[in-house]
């Protein structure tokens, strides 16, 4: 079956790994991070090809908080 995962993680332009509470049994095929600071910290987040167990989170400028939503099974 489909499996969801979420959290936050701070971002940085360095990177920050994301890991999942569980890691996915078969994969993580689609993981997505958005920006949680609010628009008073407007920046663009990205993420890195997420593996069983983690995904790096990038930010464009400066640490911001991001949910990170990740889908696999």
């Amino acid at each position: 079956g489909i499996i969801l995962q979420w959290g936050t993680v701070s971002a940085t332009t360095a990177g920050a790994v994301f890991t999942f509470p569980s890691a996915f049994p078969h994969g993580c095929y689609v993981c997505t991070a958005t920006n949680t600071a609010g628009a008073s910290s407007a920046a663009v987040i990205s993420t890195g090809t997420p593996s069983t167990s983690s995904v790096t989170v990038y930010s464009e400028t400066g640490t911001v908080t991001a949910t990170v939503l990740a889908i696999g099974h």
